[in-house]
């Protein structure tokens, strides 16, 4: 007996510092369009959880080395209070120590995660787990997990429809696992699947047939209007064809890819439902939320989605009464913009409410480096609640922010970073080496001006380039050959698994070349790198 119209699962694994927003936005818009038995199951957030609290040795080791004395039971003391501190809205002299704690202990806790998870290298590793797993051959912490709570749970949970999202490349093979779990033992059950790593790689999925058994359809680019008429098409026999952002192999066993259609406006989607989770659960007391959909510059060579028409933002007025109401209804004072990139005049209106109508919370986001972050806008933004923008600086080399596209300047970077540093708001960097064609001089500028500008910035991350982009239809103007679309890999080890397309350079250093500049970069700036760590 189906109990629910619709079940939406996010899939191990991932971080759990807060929720994930594409469920909680897909069930809030399938709600107002008619469609009211849904539920929403995090199992990574379970799994992840289980996994750091198990690891707590690890932190234990980590002090007694460095000469510190600390128990497990005091770990975990620690941990409960720093949340406490977060919670309460008259003990925010305390947060940074809070945050300070809890980021320290993942940080520890979550590394060498590949000791307890299925951590590919590439693509085909996938393809050739995925096979083994049907024959017995091979278990970890992750799928043992899941083998023993999905069946449950759905059991006891019923629905017509699972979606599965995948928005990171390190939830790809555990959700296909799920995907042939579900289809295995509820051959009724659809199972549609969705997110950023279905958009990029659609193709491989479909074309490698055993991948079938673990899904009906998938979604690429946004999600709303296809699920809601995936819906209709199960429960009311509609014609498959006429489902929007949806892809399905057909009777003939045909690859069918249904026409794009999306939203007409950001503010028809209605505020999140975080209901069905488990909140307490989380790394953080901190709720996500979006103000707009898109990048208002839009132009980055790097971007998986390098267009502007897209971009689309709330009102004012609906941002406010939002944050009103998830403050209220979830017990939050923390909230993570998770917009791609906020216009600055945006984000100095929303700042202006939440001082005007006294708000009390305390924020973070995604900024470009736009010189209308003024100081007096920036100390603005402080007073409303800020506390930590990261910034993508991607290079300190004039040609490499050409052939981006960033559409910045050095003298742009040191402005916002002063005026940001000077209003006590953290900015973090994220810098890209191994650009196609960037030299190894080119690429020690940006490591330079990071050293030369550590008292400007809170934190930097410094990650390898990876090809996901259309920078392959204009292969010769970014030094591009040998590209392979059908065994994207993982460059990097450390951090999110992000998958990307193999290639070669006509010039320009090697991958190799470009992990020498990291590792030098990252021992020279202090950046304690654990290994294969969520949390680094």
């Amino acid at each position: 007996m189906i109990t629910n119209d619709l079940c939406l699962i996010y899939p191990p694994l991932s971080v759990h510092e807060f929720p994930h927003m594409a469920l909680p936005l897909l069930k809030g818009f399938v709600k107002k369009n008619g469609y009211n038995k849904i539920v929403i199951k995090d199992f990574n957030v379970e799994i992840m959880g289980d996994i750091i609290d198990s690891r707590l040795d690890r932190i234990e080791a980590y002090f007694a080395q460095n000469g510190i004395k600390i128990t497990i039971a005091e770990i975990r003391k620690n941990i409960d209070l720093a949340k406490n501190v977060l919670l309460d809205t008259n003990k925010q002299g305390k947060d940074e120590w809070a945050f300070m704690i809890i980021n320290t202990y993942l940080k520890i806790a979550g590394s060498d995660i590949s000791e307890v998870c299925f951590s590919p290298a590439c693509f085909d590793d996938i393809k050739q787990n995925f096979y083994r797993k049907t024959k017995g051959e091979y278990e970890d912490t992750i799928t043992k997990a899941i083998e023993r709570d999905l069946v449950q749970y759905l059991t006891n949970n019923p629905a017509g429809v699972v979606g599965i999202t995948i928005p990171f490349g390190s939830q790809i093979y555990y959700a296909l696992i799920m995907g042939r779990l579900i289809k295995r033992n509820f051959p009724n059950i659809k199972v549609i699947m969705g997110g950023a790593q279905v958009s990029m790689f659609w193709r491989i999925l479909t074309e490698h047939k055993p991948f079938h058994e673990a899904f009906d359809a998938l979604v690429y680019g946004n999600g709303e209007l296809a699920i809601l008429g995936y819906l209709d098409h199960v429960t009311q026999s509609k014609d498959i064809r006429d489902v929007p952002n949806l892809i399905y192999i057909n009777i003939y066993g045909k690859v069918c890819k249904n026409d794009e259609k999306n939203i007409g406006h950001i503010r028809e989607l209605p505020i999140p439902d975080f209901s069905d989770l488990p909140l307490e659960k989380y790394a953080y007391p901190k709720l996500p939320y979006m103000m707009t959909r898109g990048c208002y510059w839009g132009k980055c060579a790097f971007c998986s989605y390098r267009e502007t028409k897209g971009y689309m933002a709330r009102d004012v007025d609906n941002i406010i009464s939002d944050i009103e109401e998830m403050k209220s209804k979830y017990k939050r004072r923390l909230f993570h913009f998770i917009d791609d990139a906020i216009h600055p005049n945006l984000i100095n209106k929303v700042a202006e409410r939440l001082i005007n109508q006294n708000m009390n919370i305390k924020y973070e986001t995604y900024l470009r480096f736009d010189r209308l972050f003024d100081e007096k806008m920036c100390i603005h933004l402080s007073k409303s609640g800020l506390r930590s923008a990261l910034f993508g600086l991607e290079s300190a080399n004039s040609r490499i922010l050409k052939l981006m596209n960033k559409g910045i300047h050095l003298d742009d970077v040191r402005f916002v970073l002063k005026n940001m540093k000077s209003a006590n708001v953290k900015p973090v960097l994220s810098c890209l080496i191994g650009f196609p064609t960037e030299t190894r001089e080119e690429a020690m500028e940006s490591v330079n001006f990071l050293l030369d500008n550590k008292q400007q910035y809170d934190q930097a991350f410094l990650v390898h380039y990876g090809l996901i982009s259309d920078m392959y239809l204009d292969k010769e103007y970014y030094g591009l050959k040998s590209i392979d679309f059908d065994n994207p890999i993982r460059y990097d080890d450390s951090g999110y698994l992000a998958l990307g397309y193999k290639y070669q350079t006509s010039r320009g250093m090697t991958v190799e070349e470009a992990f020498d500049v990291i590792d030098y970069g990252r021992k020279a700036l202090g950046i304690k790198q654990f290994k294969d760590s969520f949390f680094s």
